[in-house]
Formats: C-alpha cells, sequence, structure tokens
C-alpha cells in the first residue's frame, strides 16, 4: 500500500519539535537504534547500521511548521523523526494517513 502522511501543526513548541525527514527508505529488515538521543538505523539482513545524522550519504531535510501549516510527505516510506520538544508550549499537532490499495481503486485512511 502506497501510504501519505499529513499533519496541521496547531501550536508550535518555544524551541524544538521540528520535523527531520532523512532520505533513507524505511525497509520491513531495518531496526530502530537510539542511544543518547541518536538515531541509527539497523539492517538485519546486510548486519549494519546507518547513523542517520552522520552518514554523508543520508540527506536530511528540517521542517518547522507555523500554526495553521500543513505537511504531506511519504511517512511510511522515509525514516523521520521529531525532535526534542523544549520550553513550556507543548507541539500540538492534527494528523492522519491516507494509505492507497494496489489496485488504486480504493483509499485507506487512519489516526
Amino acid at each position: 500500500m502506497d501510504q501519505v502522511s499529513f499533519f496541521i501543526a496547531l501550536q508550535v513548541p518555544e524551541s524544538g519539535g521540528e520535523l527531520v525527514v532523512y532520505s533513507l527508505p524505511w525497509q520491513e529488515d531495518q531496526t530502530k537504534l537510539t542511544s543518547s538521543g541518536s538515531l541509527s538505523v539497523f539492517s538485519k539482513t546486510s548486519k549494519t547500521a546507518v547513523h542517520l545524522e552522520q552518514a554523508p550519504e543520508v540527506h536530511k531535510i528540517v521542517l518547522k511548521p507555523m500554526p495553521g501549516d500543513m505537511i504531506l510527505f511519504q511517512g511510511g516510506q522515509l525514516w523521520h523523526r521529531v525532535a526534542t520538544v523544549e520550553g513550556a508550549k507543548d507541539r500540538i499537532t492534527f494528523g492522519d494517513f491516507l494509505g492507497f490499495f494496489k489496485d488504486k481503486n480504493k483509499i485507506a485512511y487512519w489516526s
């Protein structure tokens, strides 16, 4: 199923809370490794790990939406994360997912 994710920022924090999207495609044999706030992806098949913030072959885009902004991206196909929120204000968003069935005749949605 092809999947699209979207969210609308309702309130932004004082600091942090950015959406960070990496150019590394998600694959079923991968798992996330976290240590001291860093993010690595481990492939069970190749037995290798990629550190998303340090690997030169992995590019990233950092998106900081303002209240009312909508971000649409391939959340099910690309590794991504939300940066740590700092300060007294919470990050509040409304999000949802759309998936297109293989025959392209049906759309599923969930939140």
